[in-house]
């Protein structure tokens, strides 16, 4: 890690105000991106080291205020107050979204079969503590708690081309779908075509896994149609499993709606970042 930072300061930082070792292990428990990552984010998108590490520490452990001002030697209600801003600010400056959608073409499908596919589609929740009203609205079915919902698409070596939410848990993944200003209008060219799971089945646009009928099941080449597909479907998993890594992400939200947001796409971005260096398993 010595080698990674050659500015000092934030090793010393770091080592000052968590009283941690200098190590990768460490440093990825305590912020949960790998040290070079946060060493871009902080040189390339002018962010405050201190800030940095404060907000980042937030998402990855998700303290309560006051165990999260102690830690840092300050009072809670102002540290979360400055991650709300470093995640306002941030959700502004990041365009790595926007960067992929052009790399995208030149990774297709590698089985011939679902040639002219060229992203995986699939939708995640993230629970949030009970709203005061519209309780049924909020509740996820499928989760049996109150959810925010959340559609992104990927290419099939990881990288997110697509991510929009802050949908109420009782919305349909195909709902979300065919909703204005999704991935078919913004992203996807008439001729491409994107993996998904039976959710979206009916979708024009979507290759989907073929259904079980009730009382019969599925022939080898059904099976086996289904198993290639679950390959390049599987790519869009592991990046949700890589974001809800971060326990602001997979724990119950107890702050305002409206900043889950921005936190679920700062770290869409910051997956990206990620990606370049330590690509998901495809």
């Amino acid at each position: 890690m010595e080698d990674i930072f050659e500015d000092r300061p934030l090793l010393e930082l770091m080592h000052e105000k968590l009283g941690v070792p200098v190590s990768e292990r460490k440093f990825r428990a305590h912020f949960g991106l790998p040290s070079i990552v946060t060493r871009v984010l902080i040189e390339d998108y002018d962010q405050k080291p201190l800030q940095t590490l404060k907000s980042l520490n937030w998402l990855k452990t998700y303290p309560r205020n006051i165990v999260f001002g102690t830690l840092w030697r300050c009072d809670g209600n102002y540290a979360v107050s400055q991650v709300e801003s470093w995640l306002l600010d941030l959700r502004n400056k990041w365009h790595e979204l926007d960067d992929a959608i052009e790399r995208r073409l030149d990774i297709i499908f590698p089985d011939p079969i679902f040639f002219g596919c060229s992203c995986a589609l699939d939708g995640t929740e993230c629970r949030v503590r009970r709203p005061s009203r519209d309780q049924e609205v909020w509740y996820s079915g499928k989760k049996g708690c109150h959810t925010i919902k959340y559609e992104g698409a990927c290419t099939f070596k990881g990288d997110l081309i697509f991510a929009r939410g802050g949908i109420p848990g009782s919305v349909h993944d195909a709902v979300l779908a065919r909703l204005g200003g999704g991935i078919a209008t913004t992203v996807l060219e008439p001729a491409e075509k994107a993996v998904a799971d039976l959710g979206y089945v009916g979708i024009d646009w979507c290759i989907t896994p073929i259904k079980r009928r009730p009382g019969e099941d599925l022939d080898h080449y059904d099976r086996l149609y289904n198993k290639r597909l679950g390959i390049g479907r599987s790519t869009i998993e592991h990046v949700w499993a890589r974001i809800k890594s971060f326990d602001a992400m997979c724990a119950r939200w107890r702050h305002p709606l409206y900043l889950h947001e921005p936190a679920f796409l700062c770290l869409c971005n910051a997956h990206n970042l990620w990606n370049l260096f330590e690509p998901v398993k495809a």
